[in-house]
């Protein structure tokens, strides 16, 4: 990624260090601006944390699908606040931020969206909705699937609200 670059680490802007920095340097440089800069507590660990467990899934090829029936088992939720006062109702809030992957992905997307900028989160939404549209294609074979139907109507939700950040 350096190389990408072509330029010393001094040199990079605050996206461009973002994009070189492994993820655990990430999570302790988020840490590090909060408390040197705010008055406030650090609330932004879960939201890493979430984005971190879904890193791994990628990292390591794990089937997505397969795990959408764990549980919820995490910290806070005060991403379930924030996407009912988006207007999300209560039962499929309940229904789907209960499973761990739904959780993490809606955690993920809000932390993107509180340290990316717009530009990026727009190019970002129309690749996640090219490819929940690309979905459409195999609405037959997960038709008959409450819990499949549930997810995607809920992550096309989802997908709406973070097209504009989280203003």
């Amino acid at each position: 990624m350096l190389i990408k670059y072509s330029k010393p680490i001094e040199a990079l802007s605050i996206e461009e260090f973002l994009d070189v920095i492994q993820f655990g340097t990430f999570q302790r440089f988020c840490a590090y601006i909060y408390n040197t800069y705010t008055n406030k507590p650090y609330e932004y660990d879960n939201y890493i944390k979430s984005a971190y467990r879904l890193r791994n899934k990628a990292a390591h090829c794990e089937a997505i699908i397969t795990q959408l029936k764990e549980p919820f088992d995490y910290g806070t939720q005060s991403i379930v606040g924030f996407l009912r006062e988006k207007g999300i109702k209560h039962k499929t809030l309940t229904t789907n931020m209960s499973k761990a992957l739904v959780f993490d992905f809606c955690n993920m997307m809000y932390l993107y969206c509180g340290i990316e900028p717009k530009y990026k989160i727009e190019r970002t939404y129309k690749k996640l909705s090219g490819l929940l549209d690309s979905c459409k294609q195999y609405t037959e074979l997960f038709a008959k699937n409450s819990m499949l139907v549930s997810v995607y109507r809920f992550m096309r939700e989802v997908a709406e609200i973070f097209k504009n950040g989280i203003n």
